[in-house]
């Protein structure tokens, strides 16, 4: 071997690997020695910042879903199994949803434009059918007037009107976001307003299914007396409870870390805080009300139903529905549903 041949292998042998410390380490086998103190400091270090990435977007991203309503959130929420129907929900649902779609399509709904609260223009079908009386069926969050409302063919059998509409930021109505209740319990106040405007005095049976039923129940203390009784169905004590059941329910973190997280990501996405609605707070004894839940409901704790309860003060009749959860509870419980309602008619509308 020649002279320059020895310098070469003399260059590139990894017994003489150079370190970036200028130090030289002698390898077995031709492999390079692992750093473990590299990286037990950066492997921790890491996980550190993917978690603080995650404590930073995610919450804020839950805010444009749940708040901001953006156009996502629909395939969203089917990620979550908990709102799969089981085979005996689907039995109970399909022939009520039959009867709804055979509804709809006998009937015209009249298309209302009505300015609720900062000059939002909310949209609504009226379905009338020359009653004094209607029913407002206020829906759930990401729902819309166009979907299945399927008490709606019962009141319609009483002879009553019906009004359906899109709750800001819902369908066709604008508003730029979901307030739980804030802005949509004054845009139910102005809707009535303009019902009675356009159709005449009339006495009112509010229906509303969690978003819906929050917005009814924060406006009670402005309603007219010409509301003669409410169903809220799903109805949550305030946004901090409904955000500890998501946290536990649909996304597993425990809630004492979950919801200030929520909270902080709805600040920064939305400029919304998820403390300003207080429903249990916002509630009075001037209307009868019926609260329905399901017993099998994972949308709401226990707890939480109770402090709905007792902000009622025992002035509000509970219906809970056995094997029912939230969107099923007419279905796993018809008879019982539209007996208590009945109960409702005709003690409360004259």
């Amino acid at each position: 071997m020649s002279q320059k041949d020895k310098k070469k292998k003399t260059l590139y042998s990894t017994e003489n690997f150079e370190t970036a410390g200028g130090k030289k380490k002698k390898k077995k086998g031709g492999k390079v020695k692992m750093d473990w103190k590299f990286l037990a400091i950066t492997i921790p270090l890491t996980v550190l910042f993917i978690i603080a990435v995650w404590m930073w977007r995610l919450p804020a991203n839950y805010a444009h879903m749940f708040i901001g309503h953006y156009e996502g959130t629909t395939d969203a929420l089917e990620e979550f199994k908990m709102f799969d129907h089981t085979d005996e929900e689907t039995d109970a649902l399909v022939p009520l949803q039959e009867d709804y779609d055979n509804w709809k399509q006998q009937n015209l709904g009249y298309p209302m434009t009505i300015k609720g609260a900062n000059n939002a223009t909310l949209s609504a079908y009226y379905y009338d059918q020359g009653s004094n009386v209607t029913v407002v069926m206020l829906h759930s969050f990401d729902e819309s007037k166009d979907g299945d409302e399927l008490l709606a063919p019962y009141f319609w059998s009483k002879g009553y009107n019906i009004f359906i509409p899109d709750l800001r930021d819902h369908g066709d109505s604008g508003g730029g976001q979901v307030t739980w209740g804030l802005n949509e319990s004054k845009d139910l106040v102005a809707e009535l307003d303009a019902i009675t405007q356009t159709y005449g005095d009339q006495q009112f049976i509010l229906y509303g299914n969690l978003l819906g039923a929050g917005s009814e129940l924060m406006a009670m203390e402005d309603l007219p007396d010409s509301v003669d009784f409410i169903i809220a169905e799903d109805a949550y004590p305030s946004l901090t409870s409904l955000a500890k059941c998501f946290c536990k329910n649909l996304v597993h973190v425990p809630a004492w870390a979950g919801v200030p997280l929520l909270n902080s990501g709805a600040k920064r996405a939305e400029d919304f805080s998820i403390k300003s609605v207080d429903v249990a707070d916002s509630v009075t004894d001037k209307i009868p009300v019926l609260l329905v839940y399901g017993s099998d409901d994972q949308i709401l704790s226990d707890d939480a139903e109770q402090e709905m309860e007792d902000a009622f003060n025992g002035n509000a009749e509970v219906l809970t529905i056995s094997g029912g959860r939230y969107e099923t509870n007419y279905a796993m419980g018809k008879e019982q549903y539209e007996q208590k309602i009945d109960e409702y008619i005709y003690k409360y509308v004259k």
